[in-house]
């Protein structure tokens, strides 16, 4: 036994439940373990068996607690309102008439439910949200750029370079107005300058001497001239919003609007060197916005639809709230924004859009349109 040990072996001691050689304990072991999937396999018929012969009974009962649960997530949304002992769920939004038309046709047999459409855009309370088709301009080509820096194949990036070429080498002169002619050409909203500078950015680092950034930088100064708002430090969604007002007299400045700003400049300053002469501009424009964004923030650590004017707005708006969060904790991150009380918000909001994690996966108060 010492010499066994000189050369690292070590004494190996089988639990007392074994008896007789290693080959006899085995055999044991390997007959044990057949009749254990022996019985596995008949519980298994068994379960199969009861699937088979239950199969519509439990598709159903699935169907109906899909529906259920469906049914929760509105009513979650809803308010409620009691006589005697039935429950009235009363939920209000917005539908295109399209949409409203073919709801109605859908739930006419259903004794249970009451549907009232209103048209009358004179006595409306608040703005119906504004649902755009992006122009091909803005369509996501940062995706296919992505791509060609990882596996450099010419043809992912040709249709892209072609269409920025074609707009840079004959800029559009449309009015920066929402239904002006031609107007989808320009960054006619505040939604473009997240959409369009990254690319732009990106680009120009694969093919500095097209000189992309020319073209962006002026784009960007004029979409800022046209709807940046240099006391409240926010973007307004497009001009037509300039003159409006909220319910508490504040300028009309939209969350989401904001937010696919705030988000999209750091998205631009990552492709941009930093010796580069407008890189301080976007900078500034980047900070102004974050001193503003984080006075706006609720107590629960959202943000809403209207930056100015969330009691009108009591809901928290997610998309917005995703952007800030972003935004803030890329310039914490960068060391941009030092002060502490923009580390608090990145987290306080990280928090607060965590808690409307549903538990399929699906984010919360997150509007369309």
């Amino acid at each position: 036994m010492l010499f066994i040990r000189h050369f690292t072996f070590e004494r190996f001691r089988l639990p007392d439940e074994y008896e007789g050689t290693p080959e006899e304990a085995l055999a044991l072991l390997t007959k044990h373990i057949g009749e254990l999937d022996a019985k596995i396999k008949e519980k298994q018929s068994e379960i199969d068996n009861v699937l088979s012969s239950k199969k519509e009974k439990i598709l159903a009962a699935v169907a109906k607690l899909k529906q259920f649960s469906k049914n929760f997530d509105i009513r979650r949304l809803a308010a409620v309102t009691g006589a005697d002992k039935k429950n009235f769920y009363i939920i209000c939004f917005w539908m295109t008439a399209r949409d409203a038309k073919k709801f109605k046709a859908e739930i006419e047999s259903d004794p249970n439910v009451i549907c009232l459409i209103h048209d009358d855009n004179k006595n409306r309370v608040s703005q119906p949200p504004v649902k755009l088709r992006n122009p091909k301009l803005f369509k996501p080509y940062e995706m296919y750029i992505r791509m060609y820096e990882k596996y450099h194949d010419p043809a992912m990036i040709q249709p892209t370079i072609a269409r920025v070429d074609s707009v840079v080498a004959k800029p559009s002169k449309a009015r920066l107005w929402l239904g002006a002619k031609n107007w989808s050409e320009r960054w006619s909203w505040c939604d473009a300058l997240f959409m369009a500078p990254p690319v732009y950015g990106l680009l120009n680092k694969l093919y500095p001497e097209k000189n992309y950034l020319a073209f962006m930088d002026r784009e960007f100064k004029e979409a800022t001239d046209s709807l940046y708002d240099a006391d409240a430090k926010l973007y307004y969604r497009d001009r037509r919003y300039i003159p409006k007002r909220e319910k508490n007299g504040e300028k009309v400045f939209w969350g989401r609007g904001n937010g696919w700003v705030f988000a999209g400049i750091p998205l631009l300053l990552q492709t941009l060197p930093k010796d580069h002469p407008t890189y301080d501009y976007y900078l500034n424009i980047y900070k102004e916005m974050a001193s503003a964004i984080v006075q706006c923030q609720d107590k629960n650590g959202s943000w809403h639809a209207s930056m100015l004017d969330p009691d009108s707005y009591p809901s928290p708006e997610n998309s917005a709230s995703g952007f800030f969060v972003y935004g803030l904790g890329w310039g914490v991150n960068q060391g941009i924004l030092k002060d502490r009380k923009y580390k608090k918000a990145a987290r306080k909001g990280w928090k607060a859009l965590k808690s409307y994690v549903h538990e399929d996966g699906m984010l919360g108060y997150v509007p369309t349109g």
